[in-house]
């Protein structure tokens, strides 16, 4: 199926399909989420990354926090670098984006994250982005049905 000692991927949904899945099919594929790869390169000190004072948060993905049980790699990587300030909702407790099944909809996805999260919250001080869902919402709009 695939050649190569390790599959690395960024998305949250081919991790769990890739570890989870595709191992219950019987596909025995190593595959690392590219924040664990990040992880060990610092710890080996193969990469090195300018810390900063920038207050930063972190949604949990539900592919990564509820169906794989990656909760802990990102979060090490943020509180190493930056001042990582911890959501409400975080880890198993996470709130869904709306972003996990390819919104289509960039509409109805921004009504789900304000219902879900609250205005409020979402626009708290200093907030530059939520970068996954409108990612998604801008490039699944884009396709052909």
């Amino acid at each position: 199926m695939l050649d190569g000692e390790e599959v690395v991927v960024s998305c949250a949904g081919c991790y769990r399909t890739l570890s989870r899945d595709y191992r219950e099919r019987g596909y025995n594929i190593a595959v690392k989420h590219i924040s664990q790869l990040i992880e060990e390169l610092m710890a080996e000190g193969r990469i090195e990354f300018e810390k900063t004072d920038l207050k930063v948060t972190y949604h949990d993905p539900c592919h990564l926090s509820r169906h794989s049980d990656e909760r802990d790699t990102s979060r090490a990587i943020l509180m190493e670098l930056t001042d990582f300030r911890e959501m409400e909702h975080h880890g198993r407790d996470s709130r869904c984006c709306g972003a996990g099944g390819g919104c289509v909809q960039p509409n109805l996805m921004y009504r789900l994250l304000w219902h879900l999260h609250g205005y409020k919250r979402l626009q708290g001080p200093g907030q530059t982005s939520c970068a996954p869902p409108v990612h998604s919402a801008a490039s699944t709009s884009e396709q052909d049905p």
